[in-house]
């Protein structure tokens, strides 16, 4: 579940550094997943007859077994191979972890950012939205005040 803990503190910011922040935690999010393709969780048996790999874009791959292996029954053949997919799939989360860990540090957990990420979108679009009807309204205000005080616009020396 998502917890409010795990965002940074926006409170009592100026639109521009809560718009920084957000920004920051997406390019870290964008690092995190380009990293994670390149991870690859491996599993080997204990007497090295069969191996497998495991990463995020190929699933199961590079499933290996030495001849040999295949003189197991076939019970056992089978239960090792589903071990070995196992402790490989293990073996991906936990450097996907420790890539998370390097990545955001210990202050904030990414599987909560990838959860918040559609709202913080929405956070930002209306960021960025304040600040543009804000922007309009002051330049709205100083073409008023130019109007009035004509004489004070010119910078005549």
């Amino acid at each position: 579940m998502f917890g409010f803990d795990d965002l940074p503190d926006f409170s009592l910011r100026d639109p521009a550094q809560i718009e920084l922040a957000q920004r920051d935690q997406m390019g870290r999010l964008q690092e995190l997943q380009e990293r994670i393709k390149s991870l690859v969780g491996r599993a080997e048996s204990e007497d090295g007859r069969i191996s497998v790999a495991y990463s995020e874009p190929r699933g199961v791959h590079d499933l290996q077994l030495d001849p040999r292996a295949l003189r197991m029954p076939s019970e056992d053949l089978a239960a090792t191979i589903e071990r070995l997919v196992n402790e490989a799939r293990d073996d991906f989360r936990r450097q996907t972890a420790e890539v998370a860990q390097e990545t955001f540090g210990s202050t904030m957990n990414p599987q909560n950012l990838v959860a918040n990420l559609p709202q913080m979108e929405a956070n930002l679009g209306e960021i960025l939205q304040a600040a543009k009807e804000s922007s309009n309204q002051i330049a709205q205000m100083a073409q008023r005040l130019l109007a009035a005080f004509p004489d004070r616009g010119r910078r005549d020396g």
